[in-house]
């Protein structure tokens, strides 16, 4: 069983340098399931080796190097937002054979936020930390696997809200590894002159997709959102390098069978719980399963 990286490295806006260093923002993925982490990143191995690198896979599988384009692009102000209502351990205790021990010694997870959507939230406390006003924005996606309606997108209901309806809106749709693509997407955008601010939200709602008996996958996912404004940044900072990979004989070892045009919902479909979402955790952490 083979994951591939994806990786954007970010050289932080003036204004961001007090409170972080140049970060190396890495998503070790299986086509949409992944973990991400940020390591440091010495600026000057980050020039030498990794925009090489990047530069020479470009051609080869979706990489390049940002600092080769027209103008920088950055991340200008981010923002977030987690629902009120936590679910503790000890909660899923009481509703299914497991304990506090057994869930932290395999997942470190000790609560998850459900129940809420907070795209628009997100968003505007994004915009508010960028000091980007609404009507400078130029275009605003939205990363997630779980909008809430097939048609039309998540993106053009939360431009509604945030009053953007002179932007083009769009959704991405590629799990956890949503907002990396939206960051490079929008990066790209930047960059070329495309569009000068780009509003970059990801958000799920995964708790309305779980089985709440099932103790091997609802005790991994919650609901949240994030954000982030992308605009052009003076010359060696912002989104300097990246690379994107993706291994399309694993979709199915996350995924969710019911729900869309092979699998419409039905009463079949809820007897049989296809309607909630599926993992062959055991594939890919078999640690975490282990007794």
């Amino acid at each position: 069983l083979r994951a591939v990286n994806s990786f954007i490295t970010v050289a932080p806006y003036e204004n961001q340098k007090k409170d972080f260093g140049t970060y190396e923002c890495k998503v070790l993925f299986l086509v949409n399931t992944c973990s991400s982490w940020l390591s440091p990143v010495n600026p000057d191995i980050l020039k030498n080796n990794m925009s090489t690198k990047a530069k020479d896979s470009s051609l080869q599988k979706g990489g390049g190097n940002m600092m080769d384009k027209v103008r920088n692009a950055g991340i200008l102000g981010t923002g977030r937002y987690v629902p009120e209502k936590v679910v503790t351990n000890d909660d899923l205790s009481a509703m299914m054979d497991t304990n506090d021990e057994w869930i932290v010694t395999r997942t470190g997870i000790r609560t998850r936020h459900i129940a809420a959507s907070g795209e628009a939230e997100a968003g505007r406390r994004a915009l508010g930390k960028a000091g980007i006003s609404a009507d400078q924005i130029s275009f605003m996606m939205v990363a997630t696997g779980t909008p809430d309606y097939p048609i039309p997108s998540t993106a053009s209901i939360v431009q509604e809200k945030l009053d953007l309806s002179h932007t083009g809106a769009m959704d991405i749709s590629s799990g956890c590894a949503g907002m990396i693509h939206g960051l490079i997407t929008a990066g790209g955008m930047v960059s070329s002159g495309m569009a000068d601010y780009v509003l970059v939200i990801s958000s799920e709602m995964l708790s309305r997709h779980l089985d709440w008996t099932d103790r091997s996958i609802c005790i991994l996912f919650g609901d949240g959102a994030s954000a982030a404004v992308v605009g052009p940044v003076p010359e060696g900072e912002g989104i300097l390098s990246f690379d994107m990979g993706t291994d399309g004989r694993f979709w199915n070892s996350i995924h969710i069978p019911a729900g869309g045009v092979v699998q419409p919902v039905s009463e079949e479909a809820i007897r049989n719980k296809d309607i909630y979402m599926k993992m062959e955790g055991k594939k890919f952490s078999p640690g975490m399963y282990a007794g």
